[in-house]
């Protein structure tokens, strides 16, 4: 067989996004164009367009754009809680809320605790401390001409605040048992608890930027908005965000690229005000992100009640759970990210953020009991059988002759194994695959056989009952392609 697949060709993924896309952090964020591509193929307009897991939303917003009425469901509350944010954009004046970011900033940076660890006396405000086997090696302050400016090591002796640990048992968290770090990264984070993936200062400084937000009186919408510019702050303030080599001629930028809680040797303690203040006002920060939404999108509502699907709906809750049995045969499109197997382990790695953002807002929840996934408590039986329970649910609620568009990947053949097995047991009748190689670092990432490490496929379904019969021979076309051009070495 010749190992070729087909490429999508008009749906090639840009350099550039809307900041709205880019703003928000989310593991294997997917590709608009692609998405608005395929909405626009699959389905007209005033369509219902089904997303189980929804994760950043990007079909949401894309079929809002294009007159679609979507329904959203996913476990993890950031993606309702992302949409809420963008929704609200049209109650938000941006200058005051600009005024409210910089009153928290000002509150913060004249606090004990920030002068004390992050302003040097002669130099000024330390961007970061560079971490070296448990000690410091300096610190650097950028000056006017954003050079660096090397300062000495201060460890601040700070403890964590176990007033509010206490308080809030979800940074008590063992990470331990996560699949997403090892015992070698456990060691290097010096406990085993979520909160020590923080030094200490960070932590509390974190608490104090939190705190400030959420016991001013500044509106609901715009402290709503300030949590999730203090959200996207959160993860390039761990003990997790590796160095840049001296050739990327970044010294006050760090990573934090894999999808692991990696424990490192060298990493760089980043300030977490500036970080805060970033998020706000950099380039992808709240405020750009807000100001795209009206831009891209315009005004849109959306609730959060199964029973009101004329109107788009996003449930932060599982989606075999759900009750959704008035909505048999209602669905035009579904567009279906599952999880990849045990490739991200989206609940584990979210708690980053969600251990603040359920803090702030108990209402938005996430049970990793629930989440389709392998890992030290889900074994791959259980993955499949999740799987086809989902399958069965998405082919329930589609109209006749309609599509299902999957996307999957993953360098481990026993996952593709198990969608395979799944799809066996599916009412989908495989047509086509496409892949897309993607052109950003923060889409889908993972490795193959071939050479598409950074990429997606997208697997084409129809659920044509008088194709019913064919099912197993068309899953066995779909087996025979994912072996030969995936799977080949």
């Amino acid at each position: 067989m010749n190992k070729q697949i087909n490429h999508f060709k008009k749906s090639k993924s840009k350099k550039v996004r809307p900041t709205m896309y880019r703003a928000m952090k989310y593991w294997g964020k997917k590709p608009n164009d692609i998405w608005k591509n395929l909405i626009a193929e699959y389905s007209q307009e005033e369509s219902f367009i089904l997303d189980p897991f929804a994760g950043s939303n990007v079909s949401l917003f894309e079929g809002i754009r294009m007159g679609r009425h979507v329904l959203s469901v996913d476990i993890n509350p950031l993606t309702s809680f992302i949409t809420d944010v963008y929704s609200s954009a049209k109650y938000i004046n941006i200058n005051e809320l600009k005024q409210d970011a910089l009153d928290i900033i000002e509150i913060v940076k004249q606090s004990s605790l920030y002068k004390k660890n992050w302003v040097d006396k002669k130099n000024g405000e330390i961007n970061n401390f560079i971490w070296i086997d448990g000690k410091i090696l300096e610190g650097r302050v950028k000056d006017n001409h954003g050079n660096v400016i090397k300062v000495k090591p201060y460890y601040g002796n700070e403890q964590y605040n176990l007033g509010f640990i206490r308080e809030h048992d979800v940074f008590r968290k063992d990470i331990s048992d996560f699949i997403s770090i090892s015992n070698s990264s456990l060691k290097k984070m010096g406990g085993k608890q979520l909160y020590n993936i923080w030094t200490e200062r960070n932590f509390n400084l974190l608490i104090q930027i939190f705190t400030a937000i959420r016991n001013s009186d500044i509106n609901d919408n715009n402290k709503r908005a300030l949590i999730f510019g203090f959200l996207q702050s959160t993860h390039l303030t761990t003990k997790m965000n590796a160095l840049r080599s001296d050739k990327s001629k970044r010294p006050f930028s760090s990573s934090w690229g894999r999808p692991a809680y990696l424990g490192l040797s060298k990493f760089m303690e980043q300030n977490p005000l500036i970080q805060f203040r970033r998020a706000i006002f950099g380039n992808a920060g709240l405020i750009s992100a807000l100001i795209s939404v009206e831009q891209y999108i315009g005004n849109f509502t959306i609730c959060h009640n199964i029973e009101k699907m004329n109107t788009n709906v996003v449930l932060n809750e599982d989606f075999l759970s759900m009750d959704s049995g008035k909505l048999n045969n209602a669905f035009d499109l579904a567009l279906v990210d599952p999880p990849y197997g045990s490739i991200i382990q989206y609940g584990e790695l979210s708690l980053v953020w969600n251990s603040w953002l359920i803090t702030c807002y108990p209402y938005y929840k996430i049970d990793l009991n629930k989440e389709i996934i392998i890992n030290k408590k889900h074994s791959r039986l259980d993955y499949e059988s999740s799987m086809i329970t989902a399958f069965d649910k998405i082919s329930k609620l589609l109209k006749n002759k309609r599509n299902m568009v999957l996307t999957f990947n993953s360098n481990n053949m026993d996952d593709w194994g198990s969608l395979v097995r799944c799809l066996y047991k599916s009412n989908f009748f495989f047509i086509d695959i496409f892949h897309n190689k993607n052109k950003r670092s923060s889409e889908a990432t993972v490795g193959t056989k071939t050479d598409t490490g950074t990429s997606d496929f997208y697997l084409i379904f129809s659920n044509e009952k008088e194709h019913s019969k064919d099912n197993i021979y068309s899953i066995e076309k779909l087996n025979k392609i994912i072996g030969d051009v995936i799977g080949s070495k």
